[in-house]
């Protein structure tokens, strides 16, 4: 299936993450944050409402 209305950023479980979607469709910007330096990186959806940490797509 495929749906041009998705916009989002995922992650699959094995060190592959995905930034998808039209901005110019969806009027939506995905962005990623890297948080590093921890034990294990971080990794977050910036929006304007916040900053989401990004699990794995099921």
């Amino acid at each position: 299936m495929n749906d041009e209305t998705f916009s989002d950023i995922y992650y699959d479980g094995y060190d592959h993450y995905y930034l998808d979607g039209d901005i110019l469709k969806n009027k939506k910007l995905n962005v990623m944050l890297v948080e590093m330096g921890h034990k294990e990186d971080k990794y977050f959806e910036v929006t304007t409402e916040g900053n989401y940490i990004i699990s794995k797509y099921y």
